[in-house]
C-alpha cells in the first residue's frame, strides 16, 4: 500500500485495502494489524497507515514470496 500514489494511501482504509487484495478474513487482517501496532512495527491513524516502520523477518519473507 506504501507502494500506491501517495494521495491514494492518506484515504484508503489499510484494512479494507487489504481485504480486497488477498482472502483473509476481517478477522485475522485485524488481528495482524493490532499485533504490528502494537509491536510498534506499523502506525495507524483512523484506520489509515502513516508509516512502516521495520517489520519482523516473518512478513517480510510473506511478503517477498508474492
Amino acid at each position: 500500500m506504501m507502494n500506491e500514489d501517495e494521495a491514494l494511501s492518506a484515504y484508503v482504509n489499510v484494512s479494507d485495502y487489504i481485504l480486497e487484495k488477498t482472502r483473509l478474513s476481517r478477522s485475522r487482517v485485524m488481528k495482524i494489524l493490532g499485533d504490528l501496532c502494537i509491536g510498534g512495527y506499523i502506525e495507524i491513524n483512523r484506520g489509515i497507515l502513516i508509516k512502516i516502520n521495520k517489520l519482523p523477518e516473518k512478513y517480510q519473507t510473506l511478503l517477498t514470496d508474492n
